[in-house]
């Protein structure tokens, strides 16, 4: 099985639960690619949503009724959605701050550890200068690399040969 791999079966009952909890004051919600089960079910047509950003432009294609954000949540009248991983974890402090104060929900993120409560319009993905700090460009480049290349690894010297630097230590 793929790492990651979600079954995007949307059968008849998962539709008819979503739809009786459609309207409660929480909404029917699903993060990462839960969203893509929901939008398979016709229950985001005319909503914005949300989802892990690896998966938008396959999402866009598939679902062009949906209107796709890049936010880290989106919380759209009955519609809940994220782009899932700790995403998640701002989107329930935030819907804690909405509906119980501001106070709860800081000491709720206390309680996880959590500095700081990101908002939505926060971006989802990290640029990877930012994630490797002061790390040499070298470095950067060779992660980029493998980055692209995640389905078909590269080997150390084809690396290596693509970033004009010796594969021999």
């Amino acid at each position: 099985m793929r790492p990651y791999a979600t079954a995007l079966h949307a059968s008849s009952e998962v539709k008819r639960m979503a739809e009786r909890a459609s309207g409660a004051w929480c909404g029917v919600g699903r993060f990462g690619r839960g969203t893509e089960v929901l939008a398979r079910c016709g229950l985001l047509e005319g909503y914005r949503a949300t989802l892990p950003w690896q998966r938008f432009e396959a999402f866009t294609q598939a679902y062009p009724q949906v209107t796709l954000s890049q936010q880290l949540f989106e919380i759209d009248r009955d519609r809940l959605t994220c782009a899932g991983g700790t995403a998640a974890m701002d989107l329930m402090l935030t819907l804690i701050g909405q509906h119980h104060g501001a106070r709860l929900a800081e000491q709720v993120s206390e309680q996880f550890v959590c500095d700081r409560i990101r908002l939505a319009d926060e971006r989802q993905h990290v640029p990877l200068r930012t994630r490797l700090g002061h790390a040499p460009q070298s470095l950067v480049d060779a992660v980029t690399l493998m980055e692209a290349n995640i389905e078909e690894p590269l080997s150390t010297l084809e690396l290596a040969e693509h970033l004009g630097i010796s594969g021999v230590s």
